[in-house]
């Protein structure tokens, strides 16, 4: 096991955050082809090891166990290269060179069903996860997508396939994927479980496409897109984007270099995304970005565990890593008068922590109400701070967190009647990623 350092990188107005350490472990088959991550149905983070030919499995303490896959297709020829993986109901799904599909129980890995023997020369490309424990794939020379129930049987659709894109489940058992018809546009589709289809056209400047699809508490589809290069030139860009309820799409640049893949829905409700050499997330609502550098290591694909981490492959390391994530705290302040926060020089606000932390609390008011209390003379919109004030927690549960006002601002403070402030709450658990909380008070 090993320990590396990820540092916060701040995108537009994104705080930088504090170091956090993360864990690092090594796959015990040397140059495995780790490719592919899922969280099982036993809890466990499963990963396929393409050049090995073998599934992995890691328990969320770090315990790495390795199964050869020995089975046979119907010519009684070896099934080799795992290079899809993805988990439905109790069932975890492997794509298979040319197109074979396997089937494993997660209590028994070790007796693989041959689940989809692919008929002639065309096969499936793509594997997503299907309604009630079956399985979608995407054929690209027959231009379709079939939905396979747990049982096997098959329904097929037309559609505009394209294997270099994403395939990825949707609300209500749905397969989306992505395709380019021209150098302007892309569409994002959907094909429902009852055969119904929508197209969404995506503005596509430049050579950039979407690479990944996921969805966030509401079901709305959030995709990352950049121009994946060439054997010339190298993979650039960086864009986040979004699906409204109008079935209008959204995009926001997030840097020319961040390379945004393997979108994840987070535990606290944000869309978490790989970049070139670190993690991301973009908040629903505010999309408001953060990013964090894991270099020199990269970040291929990535899924939230049971335990709420983030867990990742580096094929390139041959390792599997782990990054906690903190929860938002919640944060209030009981009424308190101007008059007694000038007097005493604090502010106090309550933070609500759900597992053990420090909890950093600041309070801060608009550049331009600054400048008008005297307490700034610069000409930026940055929100000056007015107070600041942290605490520690052991565990779980709720405190009071004092913020210090500085003696000129506490002075400030005595001219005024109502003012209106902005409260911004971090919370830091040991070893993860911080989270923030954000709320407005009024006092007077």
């Amino acid at each position: 096991m090993v320990f590396f350092t990820a540092i916060a990188l701040a995108t537009g107005a994104a705080p930088a955050a504090a170091r956090t350490t993360a864990r690092l472990f090594d796959v015990p088959t040397g140059n495995a082809g780790v490719s592919g991550i899922v969280r099982g149905s036993d809890g466990a983070i499963w990963f396929a090891e393409s050049e090995a030919n073998r599934l992995g499995r890691i328990s969320t303490d770090g315990k790495v166990t390795e199964f050869p896959i020995v089975a046979t297709d119907d010519l009684d020829q070896p099934m080799i290269d795992p290079h899809e993986l993805v988990a439905s109901g109790n069932w975890l799904y492997v794509l298979m060179d040319f197109g074979h599909i396997l089937r494993f129980d997660p209590a028994d890995p070790t007796h693989p069903e041959n689940f989809y023997d692919p008929p002639g020369w065309q096969w499936p490309d793509s594997l997503a996860a299907g309604p009630a424990g079956g399985v979608w794939y995407g054929d690209e020379v027959d231009e379709k997508v079939v939905r396979m129930t747990a049982d096997g049987s098959e329904s097929t659709y037309p559609a505009d396939y394209d294997q270099s894109g994403p395939f990825v489940s949707g609300p209500g058992g749905s397969i989306w994927f992505a395709s380019v018809t021209d150098s302007d546009t892309e569409y994002l589709h959907e094909v429902t479980a009852e055969g119904g289809s929508a197209s969404i056209a995506v503005a596509r400047p430049g050579l950039a496409r979407i690479e990944s699809i996921a969805f966030d508490r509401k079901g709305m589809a959030w995709f990352g897109k950049y121009d994946p290069g060439n054997w010339i030139v190298s993979p650039s860009g960086g864009t986040i984007g979004w699906v409204d309820g109008r079935a209008k799409a959204h995009q926001v640049q997030v840097g020319e270099k961040v390379l945004p893949h393997s979108l994840v829905l987070g535990p606290d409700g944000a869309i978490w995304f790989a970049a070139e050499k670190g993690v991301g997330r973009i908040a629903p609502g505010s999309h408001r970005v953060q990013r964090w550098s894991l270099a020199p290591y990269d970040v291929d694909e990535m899924t939230f565990g049971a335990d709420d981490a983030l867990w990742m492959t580096d094929s390139g390391a041959n390792r599997i890593g782990r990054i906690g994530i903190t929860r938002p705290p919640r944060i209030s302040a009981p009424r308190q008068h101007l008059r007694k926060i000038a007097k005493s020089r604090a502010m106090r606000v309550r933070c609500t922590m759900s597992a053990a932390g420090r909890c950093t609390v600041t309070a801060s008011i608009p550049a331009r109400r600054a400048r008008r209390l005297g307490l700034t003379r610069g000409g930026g919109a940055k929100p000056f701070t007015l107070a600041k004030g942290s605490k520690s927690f052991a565990r779980s549960g709720s405190k009071v967190v004092k913020l210090k006002v500085p003696r000129r601002k506490a002075l400030a403070l005595r001219r005024v009647r109502r003012l209106t402030v902005d409260l911004t709450g971090v919370a830091q658990g040991p070893n993860a990623l911080p989270a923030t909380a954000r709320a407005r008070r009024s006092f007077s």
